[in-house]
């Protein structure tokens, strides 16, 4: 008897042994790790536009809103997508910092997609001050029935019925569009609040 119980723990052993797991990995690791066995690091960056809340965020592995300081989690090396409803803006690379000219791709405050993105945002604040920051109402949301042409001059954003409409049904308390000028304004004013 005592022989078939040494004979089943060695076999119990041996079959325990087999059971252990191995360091190497067929499939490169777990979705996202760099295959050295760390998962990485989710970071967190900020949209300024003042700190802008409730503006829709996607990346290849994290997706969701802006919080109240603008913060949107993203990992190293991916690009990320803002948007309100349907209205995409163009896609970057994440950053610890995005604003109206990391979308435009041009760090000036007065190139006109630059400009555009910030009238737009300031113009849709759900309490009509950008200074305290900019809140997007979920109604803005449904108010985008087709995309903007973020580039056009300007003047004509300024007049363009889509952007008035938007803006108008936006359940911001403001139904009209703030200047270009106090756009940019208010724009440089939060850029020098960063440094």
């Amino acid at each position: 008897m005592s022989n078939k119980f040494l004979m089943a723990l060695c076999g119990a052993s041996i079959a325990l042994t087999g059971c252990g797991g191995s360091s190497s990995s067929s499939d490169g690791g777990d979705a996202g790790d760099k295959g050295d066995g760390i998962p990485p690091v989710v970071k967190t960056g900020v949209f300024i536009d003042s700190k802008v809340a409730n503006l829709s965020y996607k990346t290849e592995t994290q997706t969701g809103v802006t919080n109240a300081q603008g913060e949107f989690n993203y990992l190293a090396g991916e690009r990320v997508t803002f948007s309100i409803g349907e209205l995409e803006f163009p896609v970057v690379t994440a950053a610890g910092v995005i604003t109206p000219m990391t979308l435009a791709g041009d760090a000036s405050i007065y190139n006109q997609k630059a400009t555009n993105i910030a009238i737009l945002l300031q113009s849709l604040d759900d309490n009509g001050n950008a200074a305290d920051g900019i809140t997007i109402p979920a109604e803005a949301a449904t108010s985008v029935f087709n995309a903007l042409d973020l580039s056009m001059p300007t003047e004509q954003f300024l007049n363009n019925a889509a952007v008035i409409n938007m803006v108008a049904n936006s359940g911001s308390i403001t139904t009209s569009l703030v200047s270009a000028a106090d756009a940019q304004n208010h724009l440089q004013d939060s850029i020098d609040s960063l440094t």
